[in-house]
């Protein structure tokens, strides 16, 4: 058998110097010109009124809610009394002495079952965790809340919705 050696295709380095591409000043075929960079907005510094913590979790079948990321935010250590309530279907949380749950050692909130039952929050029903410190507050939304959120906010913005 006769083996055949095939030679690399590498284009020829033709007008190219330090990496550059060729410059013809014809315009045609090969010609190379700049494509304009837009200039960006300036940044926004953030307020204090967007200076909070959000994180996703699920609630086990004890209503158990995994908050440490947030809870951090909040100051709030294992065995901190809480206080939670139901306002228009979100779970607000804060910080109260005389609180029915605690914060456990492992940074988990088990939410009341009264409590669940008005937010319909299920077995496996993810929530959003969102921590206002400016508010010294924790609040409880269902990930399924998000799109009212959403719509209002475009309708505030834009005028309109999703």
């Amino acid at each position: 058998m006769t083996s055949f050696v095939v030679a690399p295709v590498v284009p020829p380095k033709v007008g190219l110097s330090r990496g550059r591409l060729p410059v013809n000043g014809s315009g045609g075929a090969g010609s190379h010109r700049r494509v304009p960079v837009p200039q960006l907005a300036a940044r926004r510094e953030r307020s204090s009124v967007y200076a909070i913590a959000i994180a996703i979790a699920t609630a086990d079948v004890r209503g158990r809610v995994s908050a440490r990321v947030v809870l951090d935010a909040l100051g709030w250590m294992a065995e901190t009394r809480i206080a939670m309530r139901e306002q228009c279907g979100l779970v607000v949380a804060i910080a109260d002495v005389d609180g029915q749950a605690a914060v456990s050692a492992l940074g988990r909130l088990q939410l009341p079952l009264p409590v669940r039952r008005r937010c319909r929050l299920d077995a496996g029903t993810r929530v959003l965790r969102v921590a206002d410190p400016s508010r010294a507050r924790l609040v409880l939304p269902p990930v399924a809340s998000l799109e009212v959120m959403i719509n209002c906010y475009y309708a505030e913005v834009f005028g309109d919705t999703l």
